[in-house]
């Protein structure tokens, strides 16, 4: 899943990731209900409606007047991104001559000045973090922002247990900064760390209360994880793409997202021309696809030529899914 989900970085996996920001669908809450597997979500579509609108204010997401798939269908606070890298440009293309409908990708990336900040310039290493800051991340919109209202922000720590008093009610945690132990007193305590982190650390504060961990009277901390699949399909051209051009995600087609009962199995995919820089499909061409020497030589040679499609697909909740610090259930 990635070294970068245990990182310490302030702002999180906001730093480092693309700007995609889709909304949900209606079907994603209801799958047990639709499609017999999986279970409901608690809330629907409509519980979280207004928050996706004040968050996409909030950051002044860009995106197409109208987006084709799903609840929302725009138009987006700012005006879509122009214009998109080539391999945008042949992504769309192809869905074209295939009968496939696609659109710019809506991206919590600028596409004029806001709050000081400028538009992309399509330098394209929104991975590696935004040097212009067109990119949101609550590094540079919503931390700032904190720390002029008071707020104070320890960086390089890592919290390692959470604390409960005797009436099992949470007063702080305990966290290292520079190989020293310190405890916060907190009166209100918030963990948000992702699917990894939240739950080792949840597993981590077990204690004569909660000898299971906290918040896991359930057992199902840390189980039947559901981040999602990712798969890239590349193709090489006569002419060059130049993959490392642009925002790595300037088009998608959600064409094959809900259901379809004339395949053999449920759910499916959202489809993004995805950039990969060199040294990131390098790694991958090495780390897991095993190939080197002469092979990866001739390939990254080429690496100008090819473009990229990537798959990510809903991954349904299975009990091998799971992490863990010991076997505590």
């Amino acid at each position: 899943m990635g070294h970068n989900n245990s990182g310490r970085g302030v702002g999180g996996g906001t730093v480092h990731f693309t700007g995609v920001f889709y909304r949900f669908h209606e079907s994603d809450f209801r799958i047990k209900t639709m499609d017999g597997v999986a279970d409901d979500w608690p809330i629907t579509y409509k519980d979280l409606e207004y928050y996706y609108e004040k968050i996409e204010k909030d950051i002044a997401v860009s995106g197409p007047i109208h987006f084709p798939w799903g609840p929302f269908q725009g138009p987006y606070p700012y005006p879509q991104r122009e214009p998109i890298s080539a391999n945008a440009q042949v992504f769309r293309e192809g869905c074209e001559r295939l009968g496939i409908i696609s659109t710019v990708a809506p991206l919590a990336i600028l596409s004029a000045p806001f709050d000081g900040r400028p538009p992309c310039i399509n330098r394209g290493f929104c991975n590696q973090g935004c040097k212009p800051n067109a990119k949101f991340s609550t590094l540079i919109h919503h931390i700032p922002k904190a720390i002029g209202y008071g707020a104070e922000v320890l960086s390089d720590c890592m919290v390692t247990h959470v604390k409960v008093d005797k009436k099992g009610r949470v007063e702080g945690v305990t966290f290292v900064q520079d190989g020293k132990e310190y405890f916060q007193k907190a009166k209100i305590t918030i963990i948000s760390a992702f699917c990894i982190e939240t739950p080792r650390l949840l597993l981590n504060s077990a204690c004569p209360q909660f000898p299971d961990g906290l918040a896991n009277s359930s057992c199902m901390v840390g189980k039947e994880l559901m981040t999602h699949s990712g798969h890239d399909i590349f193709a090489k051209f006569h002419d060059e793409v130049r993959l490392y051009k642009g925002t790595p995600v300037l088009a998608v087609s959600q064409e094959f997202y809900e259901t379809d009962a004339s395949r053999d199995f449920v759910r499916g995919y959202t489809f993004n021309a995805h950039g990969a820089r060199p040294l990131g499909l390098a790694k991958n061409l090495v780390s897991k696809g095993g190939i080197w020497r002469q092979k990866l030589y001739d390939i990254m040679r080429d690496y100008n030529f090819f473009s990229q499609i990537t798959m990510v697909g809903e991954v349904l909740p299975d009990k091998n899914n799971s992490i863990d610090i010991m076997d505590w259930c």
